[in-house]
């Protein structure tokens, strides 16, 4: 595994989880691609913190710096409009509860497109995973012992379901393949990322732009180790009450992914005869 020095432009964190997961994302994605936009000028994150406590974070404030452009990917744009709709400037996490949930989807469906290039099937993939599922239907049809209905139905449904996954089976391009090389290196990096520290003396933003990836990878932690002792000030995209400490940001960063995901993705419970969801 060869370490890749730096993030790679062409793929942001959502679209990192997206390709790590084929095509899914994972609850860190959200909030990563937030804290991504956020290092890049386009938000601002600003704590709230719970009335007479200064050590507990109730909310967290996103405040809108400069309107999606032609720099950004076209799910970038899409989550920044979201976000402030209706020509907001600023909004709560906590204001995006049970009705962000809608907005997700139409995202997810713009980070898929920008995914095709990434993916294919090969003509005789298919092709091999329907010739088993019709062989193991006609296998359970006409080779199943007499009176065996459990069989003969077992093997109807398991050819139905080798023949669906054949059709969707996701299967990365060159393209594909190579990027996931360069996240699984760049997750590497972050692990050995102590060998490098000469290096961050030259590049005071490194630890803001790597810190999304790092999100996503779950090494936000490991990764802030490495800057304990480098990065002291607070970043212009964070606002906090509290003294600048690279543990607390950090922390507040986990905090910030949790509250994220919770909000974004909450859905209103169902006061209908099938009960809560």
């Amino acid at each position: 595994m060869i370490a890749q020095y730096g993030e790679n432009p062409d793929i942001s964190p959502w679209v990192t989880d997206s390709l790590l997961h084929d095509r899914n994302f994972t609850r860190r994605a959200l909030a990563a691609e937030i804290v991504y936009l956020a290092v890049r000028g386009y938000l601002k994150i600003e704590e709230v913190m719970e009335e007479g406590k200064d050590d507990k974070v109730a909310d967290y404030t996103l405040l809108k710096l400069r309107d999606p452009d032609k720099a950004l990917k076209e799910h970038q744009r899409e989550l920044l409009r979201q976000i402030f709709s209706k020509d907001a400037e600023k909004v709560k996490l906590s204001e995006l509860k049970n009705s962000f949930y809608k907005k997700i989807p139409v995202i997810q469906k713009d980070v898929e497109r920008y995914l095709e290039s990434y993916y294919h099937l090969e003509p005789w993939v298919i092709g091999l995973y329907i010739f088993v599922a019709l062989a193991m239907v006609a296998g359970a049809i006409f080779l199943a012992p007499d009176g065996r209905f459990d069989i003969t139905i077992g093997g109807i449904v398991s050819g139905i379901i080798v023949y669906i996954f054949g059709l969707y089976m996701p299967k990365k391009t060159r393209k594909g393949l190579d990027t996931v090389w360069y996240i699984k290196g760049l997750k590497h990096f972050i692990h050995v990322a102590e060998r490098y520290r000469v290096k961050f003396y030259e590049d005071e933003k490194m630890f803001e732009r790597v810190l999304p990836y790092a999100m996503v990878f779950d090494l936000a932690d490991k990764w802030a180790e490495v800057f304990e002792d480098l990065y002291k000030k607070q970043p212009e995209w964070f606002d906090s009450s509290r003294p600048f400490q690279l543990h607390s940001f950090v922390s507040s960063m986990r905090t910030f992914e949790g509250k994220t995901y919770a909000n974004m993705t909450s859905r209103p419970s169902s006061t209908g005869g099938g009960g809560g969801s």
